[in-house]
């Protein structure tokens, strides 16, 4: 996924689901000073209720070629990365993922078992980088054998 969305879009946005103490808010800005770093415009936007730890968390990131001018929660993203597997299991959680988005689930589970009933519309990948520390870690590849990412390794 370029700097440009799926449909010709001049933005790529990214949806971020996790629980509090997760990242989420963390991974969200990390990929938009990434994009930045590379010359890209971009904003990240942290949206959570209570501060505490387990609770439920959502972050945007948008990343483009010209100067961002909507501040607004991301309600059509490009991808959806859910960092905490028993996410899934909230309603709500996929809509507005657009046809053929990406889904990225953090989870040490079979993809098989992962992906439920998931939309068969949307590229579906997954990794255990958080749940198999040193054995994770390089890129993530789609079905194509392709290298998936917005900015290049060596901005984050």
């Amino acid at each position: 996924m370029s700097a440009s969305g799926a449909d010709g879009r001049t933005a790529v946005e990214v949806r971020f689901h996790g629980r509090g103490g997760q990242g989420v808010v963390t991974a969200a800005e990390l990929l938009s000073v990434a994009a930045f770093a590379q010359g890209l415009a971009a904003q990240a936007i942290p949206s959570f209720g209570s501060e505490r730890t387990g609770a439920p968390v959502v972050a945007f990131c948008r990343v483009a070629h010209r100067p961002i001018r909507s501040h607004d929660p991301i309600t059509t993203p490009d991808a959806v990365i859910v960092q905490d597997p028993t996410m899934l299991q909230i309603p709500g959680i996929l809509d507005g993922l657009r046809p053929g988005g990406l889904l990225l689930v953090n989870s040490a589970r079979r993809p098989e078992e992962t992906r439920g009933g998931i939309l068969s519309s949307v590229e579906f990948l997954q990794t255990d980088a958080v749940v198999n520390p040193g054995n994770s870690g390089g890129p993530v590849f789609n079905k194509a054998g392709e290298v998936v990412g917005i900015v290049s390794c060596g901005s984050l």
